[in-house]
């Protein structure tokens, strides 16, 4: 016993990787480059309108966002880990389309995106990117 705590090399890389996991496991999901574009373009617009914002059509063309019965939505994936459960989306009232392992496509109204990315169990998120005819 007193080998082992007599050579900090072994403890050392133990504590690191007990840290890291820590660390990781409270990290909120992360956005895809093109959803931060997003959000941050639905803030600034925000800022210019008074009352409830809509998006405005070059947004909605920019992003894909389409108005389903009076919603406007998104669609896209999301990365979540293997004990995530689909009800806990339904608070946010995202639907879950198809399924393959972790990564599933979603429909996510546009006043659920940024809350999404607070939900245990969600680790990355990325919407749908138009693809532009050169």
């Amino acid at each position: 016993m007193r080998l082992l705590f007599n050579k900090p090399t072994i403890v050392l890389p133990l504590m690191l990787v007990i840290s890291f996991q820590i660390n990781c496991a409270s990290q909120k999901a992360l956005f895809s480059p093109f959803t931060q574009h997003l959000l941050k373009q639905l803030e600034i617009e925000a800022k210019n309108q008074a009352k409830t914002p809509t998006p405005s059509d070059k947004i909605q063309k920019d992003f894909l966002i389409k108005n389903e019965n009076g919603v406007y939505v998104i669609h896209g994936n999301i990365v979540v880990e293997l004990t995530f459960k689909e009800s806990d989306l339904k608070p946010l009232k995202i639907n879950v389309n198809t399924k393959l392992d972790q990564r599933w496509t979603v429909v996510i109204p546009l006043t659920s995106l940024e809350s999404l990315g607070s939900i245990k169990g969600v680790n990355y998120i990325e919407i749908d990117v138009p693809i532009k005819k050169k």
